[in-house]
């Protein structure tokens, strides 16, 4: 069975896959002609679609940018999820421009919409308006993993789904809220997508700057105050969300002005 993942992106219709991957089906049998001779055995594939719907319309026009270049990469938001689908479950991804109840740069929904198999997220451009190119391409990366998580969630009944999905460790979603969950687990992939990236934009950096950019969110969480460079990273954090480091100084950003 060939299983394939789309994107279908509601805003212009267009379908891009992701992934595909086959799943043999053997079937025997036995052919006889009227003289009694005949052939044996075969293999069919047949074509399982799973639609994964990203729905951007009410998107902020820099960060619908931002979204086409993070789609282009190979270890950017395609990847991650991929590493989380398999064969299962659907995610369907609502990111929107608006007010986050925290004042965060983005806020997930807890609330899966059962009708239309949809988690959405906000983004508060309006606020963060200083925020660089590289500071959202981490916040919308962060925030896939959340989508992902709660959509697993209410998509799986079993543990052993859970742990096909979201590794061994998924019960830490539950008892931690998420954030030490991703800490433990995704903070290297999120770098991997940051520095394909930033290659792509041209940036020249170290990929522990892209480490220490990859913490947003995170401060707080058990493995960020065993950092030993978490003093680093929140300047980092900081400077790319704010252009300004923890002490107020005004900072040149690594990254480029996202047009927010």
């Amino acid at each position: 069975m060939e299983n394939c993942i789309y994107w279908e992106y509601e805003s212009t219709g267009r379908i891009e896959i992701i992934e595909c991957w086959i799943d043999d089906i053997s079937q025997s049998y036995i052919s006889c002609s009227e003289d009694g001779s005949g052939n044996e055995g075969y293999t069919s594939h047949t074509n399982n679609e799973e639609v994964y719907q990203i729905k951007d319309n009410n998107l902020n026009p820099c960060m619908k940018k931002i979204m086409d270049s993070i789609k282009t990469l190979s270890n950017d938001l395609k990847g991650i999820i991929k590493k989380f689908s398999g064969n299962s479950t659907g995610f369907n991804w609502e990111l929107k421009d608006g007010t986050t109840n925290s004042g965060s740069t983005a806020q997930t929904s807890t609330n899966y919409n059962v009708t239309s198999g949809t988690v959405s997220t906000t983004f508060d451009t309006n606020q963060w308006n200083q925020a660089s190119d590289l500071s959202w391409v981490r916040t919308i990366l962060h925030e896939s993993i959340h989508a992902y998580v709660i959509s697993v969630e209410y998509n799986t009944s079993t543990s052993a789904e859970k742990i096909e999905l979201l590794g061994p460790n998924w019960l830490n979603r539950f008892t931690n809220k998420g954030h030490d969950f991703i800490a433990n687990n995704y903070i290297e992939p999120i770098t991997d997508a940051l520095v394909e990236y930033g290659a792509k934009k041209g940036y020249n950096l170290s990929r522990s700057f892209y480490k220490d950019l990859a913490w947003g969110g995170l401060q707080g969480t058990d493995a960020f105050n065993n950092y030993d460079y978490k003093d680093r990273a929140l300047n980092v954090i900081k400077i790319e969300a704010t252009k300004k480091d923890m002490n107020g100084n005004t900072k040149t950003q690594k990254g480029q002005d996202a047009g927010c």
